[in-house]
């Protein structure tokens, strides 16, 4: 009786030591509603993995977004400068081209005076033909600039300035005037150079000579001019509007009539 019970009182401590040694050999089972340890482990390298990718994406695109906000700038860079003090408005609201001649600049097509004509003064907004500044170096001071000879040639050379029907062309200018005084250049060559300095206070009387153009041999093309007026100096930049219409037609010559007697 005894044995029995000492067999039975083994059986159960060793059934009790295999129970409690079963958790440290065959680990804990797996809970079906959590992931095992390796699922855990997978995961969790999957989003690091996953975390540094997107991360190097979204850091992609924010290297773009950069170098576009980059060449943004740089384009922006070259901002437009301060308005120019006076822009003229060669508007043509004629059916007929308008054609400015270019080959001496604008000095000889735009210009200005204050007072009236002949006691009238006038300023020289643009420089004159085929002349440097007074800066310059003593070689450039003089320039030579050689004109063709030929009339073919000079039509061939000729350089216009052309606004259609219905446009209208602006010409800004700084408000400087060009002052000339004479001056030698290489090899004692004399001649003429300028300097700037700001247009005289008054009102001013602008005046702008453009070109119909014909083309036929049985017209010529006619030059016309008008008139705009500027005040200077002005507070904030001015616009002169010089509109060129349809031109004067040229009047039939009169004929005097004889006194009856």
């Amino acid at each position: 009786m005894m044995r029995r019970l000492a067999g039975s009182l083994s059986i159960l401590v060793a059934a009790i030591a295999a129970l409690a040694l079963a958790p440290a050999c065959g680990g804990k089972q797996a809970d079906p509603e959590q992931p095992g340890e390796g699922q855990t482990s997978r995961g969790a390298d999957d989003g690091e993995d996953g975390g540094e990718e997107v991360g190097e994406s979204e850091g992609g695109e924010q290297e773009a977004g950069e170098d576009e906000g980059e060449e943004g700038i740089e384009e922006g860079a070259t901002e437009e400068g301060p308005p120019a003090a006076v822009t003229f408005v060669l508007k043509n609201s004629h059916d007929l081209e308008l054609a400015f001649n270019m080959d001496y600049g604008w000095q000889p097509s735009l210009f200005a005076y204050t007072g009236k004509p002949p006691r009238a003064v006038s300023i020289l907004m643009f420089p004159k033909f085929c002349t440097e500044s007074c800066e310059a170096s003593t070689e450039e001071r003089c320039p030579v600039c050689e004109q063709p000879e030929k009339a073919s040639d000079v039509l061939a050379a000729q350089k216009m300035e052309k606004v259609a029907p219905g446009e209208e062309l602006e010409v800004p200018w700084d408000g400087q005037v060009f002052v000339y005084e004479k001056t030698r250049g290489a090899n004692k060559a004399r001649c003429e150079c300028h300097r700037t300095e700001p247009a005289p206070e008054g009102t001013y009387t602008v005046k702008a000579c453009g070109l119909r153009l014909t083309t036929t041999a049985e017209e010529r093309s006619r030059l016309q001019c008008v008139e705009g007026e500027m005040t200077l100096p002005a507070e904030e930049p001015l616009r002169v509007e010089l509109d060129f219409g349809a031109p004067a037609m040229p009047g039939a010559k009169k004929t005097k009539k004889k006194k009856k007697r």
